[in-house]
C-alpha cells in the first residue's frame, strides 16, 4: 500500500497454513479504492506444492488465484466507530478521502488545518493495533523511515497515536505507480527502464548503507512523479540488519513473484542480496512486461523461485543485448553469493551492458519521442520523457594524427608570415 494518487490501491493477501507447519505468504491483489467494507474472508489453496494453506483475502472482489476454495473463516471486523471519516481532524490534519487500502491498513488523504499541507496518513486497522507484534511492525516502519533521507525515498513527517488508532504521516505524492505504467504499456523502452531503475537502485543502496533491508520491492511500491523522479515506498516489512525479527518462525512475508529463494523457503537469513534479487525481477519485468515466474497458485510461484531457472529475457524481447541479459540473470542467481553484492553494482552493469554489441546486431534503442504519453491521475501532468541515453562514441582520429594536422597548420601560418611580412 502506498501514498499515491491513483484509481486503484495495491493490497496484499496473506497465506498461512491452518496447521501451522507451512510458510505464510503475502500475495499481491488489485482493487478499486472505496469506502471500507469490513474485514476480509479466509480461503484455502486447493492444489500445488503449498496445497492446504489458508489465504486471507483482503476483499471479496480482489483478483484471487484460480486455485482457491470458498471462504471458510472470517477475521474480526473493525470497529467502524474508530475508522476516520471525511472531515475528521487527526492531530491537525483534516481527512479529505481514502487513497487506498490493504489487508491490515488504510491510507487517507489529508490536509493540515493551518498550513494546507497535503499528506498521506497510513493507518493500522484498530483490530490489529491491539496485537503487539503487528503494532510493533507498524512502529518499525516509522522508525525505518525516520532514519532514511534520500531524494528517491518517501520521507517520514510524523507518527500519531490516538489510543487504538496509530498513523504514519507521509507526504502526499502525486504520480503513477510503476505497476500502472507497466499495465498500460506492457513494457518500457530501454532508455526509460534504465533511467527509472538507476533511481530505484540508488534509493535501495542508501537504505542498505543504513543497515536496513526493504524486503518488498515490486512495481506497486515504486511511484514515478510527474517530473520523472522515482520514489520508493512501503517499508512495512523492512527490518534492520541484525535487528529483531518481527516475523514468526516458519513464516514467509513478502510478495511471491518478487521473493528471493532464501526468503521463499523461510529457512535462510535474508540479507542485502535478497533485495538485489527483487531488483533483478523488477528490471526483468520493466524490459519484458512480465515477471519470470507466473502461476495462479502462489505455492507454485515460490517453488519456481527456489528451483527453476528464470526464462531468458531475450526469449521475450530479442532486441536486448546478450550482455544485459547476463546481468539480469546474474542478479537472479539462486545462491546469493553469485549475485551482484550491491544494488548500484547491478545498475552500473545493466547500463554498461545495455550498449554492448552482439555479433554486430546490437540493441535497438527506441527514441523517447516515440514513447506513448502516460496519462497521470487528475491534478498531475504527464511524465516527461527522460533524456535520451546515447552509447559513448570513440574519437574519430587517433591522437598522433590530430597532432600532425595541428603542426601542418602551424607551418602554413609561419610560411605566410615570412612571405608577407614588411
Amino acid at each position: 500500500m502506498c501514498c499515491v494518487e491513483c484509481g486503484r490501491a495495491v493490497s496484499q493477501a496473506t497465506v498461512q497454513d491452518s496447521r501451522g507447519d507451512r510458510p505464510l505468504i503475502k500475495l499481491p491483489t488489485l482493487q478499486e479504492s472505496r469506502t471500507p467494507a469490513g474485514p476480509d474472508p479466509m480461503a484455502t489453496l486447493a492444489d500445488g506444492p503449498f496445497a492446504g494453506v489458508t489465504l486471507e483475502v483482503p476483499d471479496s472482489r480482489s483478483n484471487l488465484p484460480r486455485a482457491v476454495a470458498p471462504p471458510v473463516v472470517a477475521p474480526p471486523r473493525p470497529d467502524l466507530n474508530l475508522m476516520p471519516v471525511e472531515g475528521e481532524e487527526v492531530e491537525g490534519y483534516v481527512i479529505t478521502g481514502e487513497l487506498g487500502r490493504g489487508g491490515m491498513g488504510r491510507v487517507y488523504h489529508a490536509e493540515h488545518r493551518t498550513t494546507g499541507q497535503e499528506v498521506a496518513l497510513k493507518m493500522l486497522m484498530p483490530q490489529f493495533a491491539s496485537e503487539p507484534r503487528l503494532r510493533n511492525r507498524f512502529l518499525n516502519e516509522a522508525k525505518v523511515l525516520a532514519k532514511l533521507e534520500h531524494i528517491n525515498l518517501v520521507p517520514l513527517l510524523g507518527f500519531i497515536e490516538q489510543g487504538p488508532r496509530v498513523f504514519i504521516v507521509m507526504p502526499y505524492i502525486k504520480g503513477i505507480t510503476l505497476e500502472r505504467m507497466l499495465h498500460r504499456q506492457g513494457r518500457l523502452s530501454l532508455n526509460v527502464a534504465l533511467d527509472l531503475f538507476d533511481q530505484v537502485c540508488a534509493a535501495i543502496e542508501h537504505v542498505h548503507r543504513h543497515d536496513v533491508l526493504h524486503r518488498d520491492l515490486k512495481p506497486s511500491n515504486v511511484i514515478v512523479r510527474a517530473d520523472g523522479r522515482v520514489v520508493v515506498t512501503d517499508f512495512g516489512i523492512a527490518r534492520a540488519i541484525g535487528g529483531e525479527k518481527l516475523t514468526l518462525p516458519g513464516m514467509v512475508v513478502g510478495t511471491a513473484e518478487y521473493l528471493a529463494p532464501e526468503m521463499a523457503t523461510g529457512t535462510s537469513q535474508d540479507d542485502k542480496r535478497s533485495d538485489v534479487y527483487s531488483l533483478g525481477i523488477l528490471l526483468y519485468e520493466m524490459l519484458t512486461g512480465q515477471v519470470p515466474f507466473q502461476h495462479p497458485n502462489a505455492g507454485e510461484v515460490l517453488q519456481r523461485q527456489v528451483t527453476a531457472p528464470p526464462p531468458p529475457p531475450r526469449g521475450i524481447v530479442p532486441d536486448l543485448s546478450e550482455a544485459l541479459e547476463a546481468s539480469i540473470l546474474r542478479a537472479l542467481e539462486k545462491d546469493p553469493a553469485d549475485r551482484y553484492q550491491r544494488p548500484t553494482d547491478f545498475a552500473e552493469a545493466a547500463r554498461r551492458n545495455a550498449w554492448v554489441r552482439d555479433g554486430g546486431s546490437g540493441v535497438t534503442v527506441e527514441p523517447l519521442a516515440a514513447m506513448p504519453s502516460i496519462p497521470l491521475p487528475a491534478q498531475s501532468s504527464p511524465v516527461p520523457a527522460a533524456p535520451e541515453i546515447v552509447p559513448p562514441l570513440r574519437a574519430g582520429l587517433p591522437g598522433w594524427a590530430i597532432a600532425l594536422i595541428w603542426l601542418a597548420g602551424l607551418a602554413v601560418v609561419v610560411a605566410f608570415w615570412i612571405t608577407w611580412r614588411p
